[in-house]
């Protein structure tokens, strides 16, 4: 049987279509970005969203880089007195973690970046992105920027880069933040999802979840329970913990009239961290910060019940043996009180 042939007319008319639909899929701020491909499945890119208090959602792009060669200029004073000097560099783009870009992953690039210093021993900010920053060879980067180019040069230099962190403190953070996102995944899925990073994450997850959650934990029971499973978590790293648990405290915090039921899971988090060898340099926070703003301390008692958190004495008695066995630098002694009411 022949092939059959396409008109002139028929088959530019259908070409026109699909660029067209190319080109709305690339409009700025459109709400369907074009698929691409990572890791070696096709995905849908993640949403730009430009004023989100996570810097992984406000990033146009987000890069894990190698640096192959450095070269830095000599330090001298800029027209305010500040030290300053050029460093020029040749990266490997290792991986497009989110964006779209001309050069394809794998592809060396170079670039020229501007680092400030200090003139003697005090530790203070300096300003600038790559300030701070190890440029020694073999060193991976993640860097994140928001920029309307293509082009690797300008998304890994101020003004467009944003931030720069070395990647053993955003990469695994970063992957599962977007894999989360792309899937669509609930917050329960995200920590399911994240239980085998927990040892690595760091606080960007965290900012991710607060920024994408923030004001309604407390209408979901079953989500506010994973969030606080996932706090204790004995195998989460310090920093993933304190942040997260920033989270849950905020959501009990901002609230005029908790559920009694997210109040007691918080405060039974909270004392179970305590009793936690693996929390240990969150016990005295715990005991000093977190457990006086859940339980409204109002500078001379607890606004908050003691029945409402442990109403049978058995509960006490267990609270009050995990305080009798903290030796921090925080007083227990108004929440032995609390419990004895």
């Amino acid at each position: 049987m022949a092939p059959t042939r396409i008109g002139v007319k028929c088959f530019a008319t259908l070409a026109g279509l699909f660029l067209l639909a190319c080109a709305k899929g690339n409009e700025p701020g459109s709400a369907t970005e074009p698929q691409a491909v990572a890791n070696g499945r096709k995905v849908n890119m993640v949403t730009v969203q430009p004023d989100s208090r996570s810097v992984i959602l406000r990033s146009t792009h987000i890069l894990l880089i190698r640096i192959l060669t450095s070269e830095a200029g000599p330090w001298s004073n800029d027209a305010n007195g500040n030290l300053v000097r050029q460093t020029r560099m040749t990266v490997r783009l290792e991986q497009i973690l989110k964006g779209e870009l001309d050069q394809p992953a794998g592809s060396p690039v170079r670039i020229e970046v501007r680092q400030f210093g200090r003139p003697g021993t005090r530790v203070y900010a300096v300003p600038g992105v790559w300030s701070d920053q190890p440029t020694a060879q073999g060193t991976q980067l993640v860097t994140f920027a928001s920029s309307p180019s293509r082009n690797a040069t300008s998304v890994l230099v101020e003004p467009d880069c944003k931030t720069v962190v070395p990647a053993e403190s955003a990469l695994a953070d970063v992957r599962v933040a977007l894999d989360a996102e792309r899937d669509g995944l609930s917050l329960g899925d995200s920590l399911r999802l994240a239980e085998p990073s927990a040892p690595s994450l760091q606080n960007l997850f965290g900012e991710y979840l607060t920024a994408k959650y923030a004001g309604t934990l407390l209408g979901n029971a079953a989500e506010f329970s994973a969030l606080l499973r996932f706090v204790e978590n004995p195998d989460l790293s310090p920093v993933a913990r304190t942040t997260l648990l920033d989270f849950a405290t905020s959501e009990i915090g901002e609230a005029r009239a908790p559920s009694p039921q997210a109040l007691r899971a918080l405060v039974n988090t909270l004392f179970h961290l305590v009793a936690m060898p693996e929390a240990q340099a969150l016990h005295d926070n715990v005991i000093g910060v977190y457990l006086p703003a859940v339980l409204r301390w109002n500078g001379s008692h607890y606004s908050v019940g003691t029945a409402e958190v442990f109403p049978a004495p058995a509960d006490r008695a267990r609270a009050e043996a995990t305080l009798n066995n903290y030796h921090g630098a925080a007083s227990t002694e108004a929440l032995k009180a609390w419990l004895r009411k």
